[in-house]
């Protein structure tokens, strides 16, 4: 079944190499491989992972012992693959956002009194998608099956057939660079409260926003502009809800 797959999927010899190496041999391989794989990319694989997602200050993930907790839990920096598809989406499922989610709908209903719906949060949908064999994910060498056979009269070929990667919150730099003397205040107010100065990491946001680009990047990935997006926006939001706690009236 995987020399089919590998076979049909790659077409010539040299793309059957790369599934080969990306797919398989790469996600199993040994830390040290994948450490060396980054450095040649220019990544520094020793730097921790909640870093590059998180605006956590260091000195206080130090001394809340932030690695030793998410070794505890099984974090691992190069997100060691998954056994297959429906655990995949058990863990997607299992995890705290979505364990929240109940939490997070009442809140904004208490605050602002809007009922929200998620048609795809619907259980007997969701039981089905547990339910779907491995096979119509990726069959014969070709991804997407099951979307690709569902959407085949519905939507244009250049849609069911692409295969481009998308980027989650594309139109980031555009909304917040019309925010941007706000989030400047904001972060000002964490800078001069001693607890949330001391949660958040002021200097590195400062940087980002000091060294604003002037355009949208093209590859946020590749100049550590993807930070912005996840980190800057939550950070934010911690310290609202910390001055808030506190009485503050900023």
């Amino acid at each position: 079944e995987l020399a089919r797959e590998l076979y049909k999927g790659g077409g010539s010899l040299k793309g059957i190499a790369w599934l080969l190496a990306h797919r398989l041999v790469f996600p199993l391989s040994p830390d040290v491989v994948k450490q060396t794989y980054h450095r040649l990319r220019g990544e520094d694989p020793n730097t921790p992972l909640w870093y590059m997602q998180s605006a956590i200050n260091p000195d206080f993930a130090k001394d809340m012992r932030v690695e030793d907790r998410l070794n505890h839990y099984g974090h691992h920096y190069f997100r060691e693959p998954m056994r297959d598809g429906q655990h995949i989406r058990k863990t997607l499922l299992a995890g705290s956002f979505m364990n929240e989610a109940a939490d997070i709908h009442q809140g904004f209903r208490a605050i602002h009194g809007v009922e929200s719906r998620d048609p795809l949060g619907d259980r007997r949908l969701v039981e089905f998608c547990f339910g779907l064999p491995e096979e119509q994910f990726r069959r014969n060498g070709e991804g997407r099956w099951l979307v690709k056979r569902l959407m085949k009269d519905r939507l244009p070929d250049a849609v069911v057939n692409n295969r481009g990667v998308g980027e989650q919150v594309v139109d980031w730099h555009l909304r917040m660079t019309r925010d941007l003397p706000r989030i400047r205040e904001e972060l000002e107010a964490i800078a001069d409260d001693l607890d949330t100065a001391r949660y958040i990491d002021v200097k590195r946001i400062r940087s980002f926003l000091d060294g604003w680009p002037a355009e949208t990047p093209l590859n946020p990935k590749a100049h550590g502009y993807a930070y912005i997006p996840v980190s800057i926006g939550s950070a934010l939001a911690a310290g609202r809800f910390v001055r808030r706690v506190k009485g503050s009236n900023r």
